[in-house]
């Protein structure tokens, strides 16, 4: 299967992971690089995926620590004022147990409040 890359996303998008394992940015970046050479074998695939790593950053932590989403709430600022995309996604890949917490959690911090422009 050929394949085509194609930015559907605004060009200034990033995406922001947050998990347990005690990652940096760089540390995290440097994980997903190696794991998309040594999986992703289509060139333009792997050529895409390699581009995508630079927009990528990481926050460790636990779901249910307050910190986290505080430090997730300044993250989003700083790429905003790097001309990040104002617009957040927030894509839940945790276990269903988690779901609530992220989900008020989010809240608490004033991330699902839609901001006037």
């Amino acid at each position: 299967m050929q394949y085509r890359q194609q930015w559907i996303l605004d060009e200034n998008f990033c995406i922001i992971g947050v998990a347990i394992e005690p990652y940096t940015d760089k540390s995290f970046r440097q994980q997903l690089i190696k794991d998309i050479k040594e999986f992703v074998t289509d060139p333009a695939a792997r050529k895409y995926g390699l581009q995508l790593a630079n927009r990528v950053y990481y926050i460790p932590g636990n779901f249910s620590d307050a910190k986290v989403y505080t430090q997730l709430k300044k993250k989003l600022a700083v790429l905003e004022s790097k001309k990040a995309s104002k617009n957040c996604l927030f894509y839940f890949a945790a276990p269903p147990e988690f779901m609530e917490t992220i989900a008020v959690r989010l809240g608490k911090a004033a991330l699902l409040t839609e901001k006037k422009r």
